[in-house]
């Protein structure tokens, strides 16, 4: 009996794990807080813009957008989570603002980047992005989108399995199973959407002479982490469905 409740507490372990790790990855760069600042599914950094080119500092600005005002100036990183995105000096570092959170938040770097540059240097700068996957927002939209979906759904799916998991009975440990496996399938096909839009981005526009660089952010590795918590959930549970009685105490 006692290896049998270790067993339940073991799928217990790995949901909880898995539900903390999603809601750590879901709060990334909601406000300017240490924590959710320092969290971040990307960043986008124009450090390199103004030498490349020949814009020189006279296209940087810093400070909070008074009334959300554009051309106030390029901040070096923008850096985005599931719900929005913020800019600042320094990654990690304090907010010069951020965009606001909303739901299925796309990922959409030039119209960002381009509000904030100086009107005299728009045209020279937007052309210096090129066009590939970086400047395709549309398609980054839609599919940062589709991903927003799979990973909320897959974190819901989580909870679901964990707050099951507590009944303590083969049906809901067969439930908390199913739960459990369906939200490492749909916070795993996220991930994946996240990294093969993040790979061609980067190959698009990392190197290509506009300064910009894109990185993969830690929120990204996170929600893996909570993926792989699901799916390690899933067989404890399913042999303490298969192995308990009806019913514990």
């Amino acid at each position: 009996m006692g290896r049998f409740f270790a067993c339940a507490g073991l799928g217990t372990f790995f949901t909880l794990a898995a539900s903390v790790l999603a809601i750590f990855a879901h709060i990334s760069q909601i406000n300017s807080n240490i924590v959710p600042r320092h969290i971040r599914m990307t960043t986008v950094s124009t450090t390199g813009v103004g030498a490349a080119t020949g814009a020189g500092d006279a296209v940087y600005g810093s400070g909070d957008r008074s009334n959300n005002q554009p051309n106030t100036g390029l901040r070096p990183y923008y850096e985005w989570g599931l719900w929005g995105y913020c800019a600042s000096q320094t990654t990690g570092g304090n907010r010069d603002y951020c965009s606001g959170t909303s739901w299925a938040y796309e990922f959409q770097p030039v119209p960002a980047v381009v509000y904030d540059v100086p009107a005299n240097a728009q045209q020279t700068i937007s052309n210096a992005l090129g066009q590939g996957t970086f400047t395709s927002s549309d398609y980054l939209g839609r599919f940062t989108k589709a991903a927003f979906y799979l990973l909320i759904i897959g974190t819901i799916l989580g909870g679901l399995a964990l707050v099951i998991g507590f009944l303590a009975h083969r049906v809901a440990f067969l439930l908390a199973a199913v739960l459990a496996f369906l939200g490492f399938l749909l916070t795993i096909a996220g991930c994946i959407i996240w990294v093969v839009i993040l790979s061609r981005v980067r190959s698009s526009i990392n190197g290509n002479g506009s300064g910009v660089n894109v990185s993969y952010g830690n929120a990204l590795w996170i929600y893996f982490a909570s993926s792989g918590c699901l799916l390690f959930a899933t067989l404890p549970y399913i042999f303490s469905c298969i192995a308990g009685r009806d019913r514990y105490y």
